[in-house]
């Protein structure tokens, strides 16, 4: 419900569809936002100018709400949040374990 009510906060200034790229940018809560985005061999390739994960994944939520995103776009997307989230944890988890040794 908290979406349909985030929806007020939205204004779409330019919604341009490419050959091979769509782009979308306007104003959601009073701050710019930017989102391009195409499909080439299969996956989606995002660039996205708005803020932190968890504003971005907001917006996102909006944007298909209001139809401008389709759910392939918004789930893609959060896939690709989830697993780079994976992988830095990850990583985190194997440099404590290489340099736990070192550190008493």
């Amino acid at each position: 419900m908290e979406v349909l009510k985030n929806t007020q906060y939205m204004k779409i200034n330019h919604i341009s569809s490419y050959e091979r790229f769509k782009v979308v940018d306007g104003v959601y809560k009073e701050k710019e936002f930017k989102v391009s985005y195409s499909k080439e061999y299969g996956s989606y390739i995002y660039d996205i100018q708005f803020g932190s994960d968890n504003e971005i994944a907001e917006l996102m939520q909006v944007l298909y709400i209001i139809r401008i995103l389709s759910l392939e776009v918004v789930n893609e997307w959060a896939d690709m949040i989830l697993l780079k989230n994976e992988l830095k944890l990850q990583k985190s988890k194997n440099f404590k374990t290489a340099v736990s040794p070192i550190i008493p």
